[in-house]
This record gives structure tokens, sequence and C-alpha cells, in this order.
């Protein structure tokens, strides 16, 4: 039964993460009414993004609507949002957001035993400058234990960015307005996107303008510098030629390239991994857990932000319920084969046993299971 429903965004090419933050933002107030809604995650980068709207446990029963039915009612909501598109499924650009599948896939790997033992502190609020304080204190403490292997944050290192702060007075007095100092931007960029996309099969790739390679013996133009950007010449409505920078504070700055946010909570991951001895033994594990929480108790954390340790406790009934319904239906086939209920049985049960007898004789024979005798 489906229980997860995903928004895939896709934002004009050279939208700020800022911009996407604000779309993403406003697509989750749309859905604040949605009485099937348990939780609403949103992973947001620069022009793109993925909402999950995880559905609550019978949620048929709510609002007496099918899946259909709520997934079409998540689309009317967003039907009027400003994005160059919000779908139900992956394009081309929206590739790169894998979910879902990752924590089933990690819960297999590690009940198969090669899987991950990571546990995670959860940072919540809405200051996102608090929160990356608090999760790099917190990530400095525990890379103090002994009984931590590895730490890290979840946050990417800050990008080099350039911020343009208007003067609203001095842009009035030039009567200059921000669509024609866009316009002069675009231009003034390398890439100028179309907004048009176009469909390949079942990829969609988005139409961008772009400088044509130099051909030989054309001299090749350098990267566009900050002294230029300040140059850019800014027309205002009289026709008057004015530089960017005598209405414009330009300044270096450094942005995030993601955002991490769960019920309209920005959320950072602290990551960590006990030593290997962690494994063997249930009361060291318990142990170290249990330095964790008071490590992350005394903790004074700031007004606005708050804290939640996450113990890795995989649950495996779903793994349990297809092995069974797998056993099943080979007994269903082989019985249809053999014509007959006892001879399925007799093999389905024959194997097991046969494997644990094998490898009781390699033990008291002392024999490798790598050796070539046992193959």
């Amino acid at each position: 039964e489906n229980k997860e429903i995903r928004l895939y965004v896709t934002m004009p090419s050279g939208s700020s993460l800022e911009t996407t933050d604000r779309t993403v933002q406003e697509i989750e107030k749309k859905l604040d009414d949605l009485a099937e809604k348990l939780d609403v995650i949103s992973k947001i980068e620069e022009e793109q993004a993925t909402v999950t709207i995880k559905l609550k446990d019978k949620f048929e029963e709510i609002a007496d609507r099918t899946f259909a039915q709520v997934k079409t009612d998540i689309n009317d909501r967003t039907q009027n949002i400003k994005a160059s598109s919000i779908s139900f499924t992956q394009t081309q650009s929206t590739r790169n957001f894998q979910g879902g599948s990752r924590n089933m896939m990690g819960s297999f790997q590690k009940m198969m035993g090669i899987g991950t033992d990571e546990e995670k502190i959860v940072l919540k609020g809405q200051d996102f400058k608090k929160l990356q304080a608090v999760g790099e204190d917190l990530k400095y403490f525990i890379d103090q234990l002994e009984s931590v292997n590895t730490v890290t944050l979840n946050i990417s290192d800050n990008r080099p960015e350039v911020h343009l702060y208007f003067n609203p007075l001095l842009m009035t007095e030039y009567d200059i307005s921000l669509s024609n100092v866009l316009s002069e931007l675009n231009s003034f960029s390398k890439e100028i996107a179309t907004g048009i996309q176009y469909k390949q099969g079942v990829d969609e790739y988005e139409i961008i303008i772009t400088q044509k390679e130099p051909v030989e013996g054309e001299t090749q133009k350098t990267d566009r510098n900050m002294d230029e950007l300040k140059m850019v010449q800014i027309t205002d409505a009289a026709g008057g030629i004015h530089d960017l920078q005598d209405f414009t504070n330009i300044v270096y700055a450094s942005g995030l390239s993601g955002i991490n946010r769960v019920n309209q909570e920005k959320q950072i991951e602290v990551n960590y991994r006990f030593i290997s001895e962690a494994a063997s033994s249930k009361d060291l594990l318990a142990a170290y857990r249990y330095e964790i929480d008071e490590l992350v108790a005394n903790y004074n954390l700031p007004s606005g932000v708050a804290a939640e340790v996450v113990h890795e406790e995989t649950d495996f009934s779903e793994f349990y319920f297809l092995i069974g319904a797998a056993i099943v239906l080979i007994f269903m086939i082989m019985a249809s084969v053999f014509e007959s209920l006892a001879t399925p049985f007799v093999l389905l049960f024959s194997i097991p046993l046969a494997a644990i007898g094998s490898l009781l004789a390699l033990i008291i024979t002392n024999n490798s299971l790598l050796s070539s005798n046992t193959v």
C-alpha cells in the first residue's frame, strides 16, 4: 500500500537556494490542512527540490478518499505555484533525488550484516545559523568520545556567492527598475534559461542558451570577474546609462548548497558511528548510547532549537512478511509442478537442514568454508 506522495519541483535555471526555499514553503503552506498528511519532508537545492508527503495509517478512512483522490487534491493545491514544473514524476533534472528506497535498502543491508551501524542526533529549528552552531559543537564533543569512531555533519561546506544589495532611494532617483537590472544581469551571464523543456523519450531537458565555443584562431574570453560585474551598465527610463556599482552594494558572501526541512522546520543531522566493539556487546552498546544521551541532555541548547537522539532500531517486520510471502509463493509453484503437497514441503525444509548439517560438519572436521574441498 502506498504511504508516500512525492512532488518533484524544478525551478528556472539560475534560481538561488532562497528562491527555491520560498517556493517549497509556499507548497508546504498549501498542504497545511491536508487531513491525510502525517509529515511533509522537503529536500531543497538551488534549482530543484523534492517534497515528500507521508500519509497517515488508514488514511482512506479519514476523509473517505482513495490514494488517487488525495494525489489529485495535492495537484490542485499546487497548480498555481510559480515554478518551471511541479510533478509527481522525476524529470532528467531531478534524477539525483533518490531518498525513499535508500532507507529500505539500508535496512535490508543491515539485516544481511553488510549495512552500517550509524546513528544520529537530529537538530530542529527555524534559525539555520543556530542549528549549524549547535551541530558543530555537538560534533566536536562527540568526536572526543573514545566510544565513537567517526562523526559527521550533514551540511555541505559554504559556497562562495556574490550578493547585490540595491539602494531603493538611488534607484528611484535614477528611475531604474528591477526589470532593467535583471535584464542586464542575464546578459552578463554566460547562460540564459529559456524556460522551455525539450522531451526525448522519457527524458526532459531544459533548453539553455550559452556562449559559443571559440573557433580556431579566435581569442578565448576569460571568465567574468568582480570588476566587470561592478561596471555592468544599466539603462534608466530616460535612456541614461549607470554602472551597477552606482546604486548597488556588491559584496562577497557564502551560501548553503541545500536545506532539509520536516513539517516546515529546518533540520541538521549529526551522524556518528560507534567503534566496532559496540556491535558485539549489547551492554557496551547501551553504555555508549547512554553516554551520547547524557552529552546531549547536558548541552545548553539555545532558544528555538530542539535536539533528538535517534538510536538505530530497525524494524524488520516488513522483510519477514516478504520472506514469508516468497516461501508461500514458491510452495504453491512447486505444488502445482509436482502435483503434490508433500514433495515441495520436503524440498523446502530439507535445504536449510542440509545447510545446517554441512556447517556442523565443517566445524567438526575443522575445515574452512572457503577451501577447495568444501566447494
